[in-house]
């Protein structure tokens, strides 16, 4: 089962990055589309201008033609038309490029967010189809029994009329929650989160050995349990 999911989270993971590659893929083309609108409406405001003085009359033209009694020779505007339809050409194409970006953006950033879960999915399934995360469960469901055991003991010998202040101790160092304590193993927190990060861009990464020591089993001398019977 377990090779199945990881063949399943492998391909979620691929997914994941087809999806992403084409999520840049859009915003880039939109950042390039976005520069190239910009220098069409440059283009278009240079061709108005050259188009505006070449519709002006020339002054000395002007006084020839009237010394000389003829019509004055007015400039040819027909190549600055041309270059203004040109350019305004050019400027409907970059905001027709940019109105179709805008429109797929959305359906990528959607699909990205979609590969995004379908791979914690996946990893999820590798993650809790594991003997690895089996044995971690069943580790702390004995841990959990044992602090169950350890409470009663208390609260028993508490209605026998026995004082102790274990209870306050506990409520004053972890503001009556245990779950919130400080780890007693950090390295074995490290090494599931870990575990967990690296499953999501690699479908075959190692997940923690729980028969490999921590700083809980590396004492030099195995301590007695508190429940033990002598």
């Amino acid at each position: 089962m377990t090779s199945d999911t990881r063949k399943y989270l492998a391909e979620a993971i691929a997914n994941e990055h087809e999806a992403r590659e084409t999520h840049r893929a859009t915003n880039e083309a939109l950042s390039a589309a976005r520069e190239r609108l910009w220098a069409q409406k440059t283009a278009v405001e240079k061709a108005e201008k050259a188009l505006h003085r070449s519709r002006e009359a020339d002054p000395d033209e002007l006084i020839a033609a009237a010394r000389e009694g003829r019509e004055p020779v007015l400039r040819n505007t027909n190549d600055q038309r041309y270059a203004l339809a040109s350019a305004r050409d050019e400027l409907e194409s970059a905001e027709r490029v940019i109105a179709d970006l805008k429109a797929r953006l959305p359906d990528a950033n959607m699909r990205l967010g979609v590969a995004k879960s379908e791979v914690k999915v996946a990893a999820s399934r590798v993650l809790q189809s594991s003997p690895e995360w089996a044995a971690f469960i069943e580790d702390m469901r004995r841990q959990e029994k044992a602090l169950a055991t350890a409470y009663t003991v208390l609260k028993q010998l508490a209605d026998a009329a026995m004082y102790h202040d274990v209870e306050a101790e506990l409520q004053s160092r972890y503001n009556g929650c245990l779950r919130l304590r400080e780890a007693s193993d950090p390295e074995l927190v490290t090494a599931w989160n870990h575990a967990w990060s690296a499953l999501q861009t690699d479908a075959a990464a190692p997940l923690p050995d729980p028969l490999a020591p921590t700083a809980e089993t590396k004492a030099t001398k195995p301590k007695r349990s508190l429940f033990a019977v002598k």
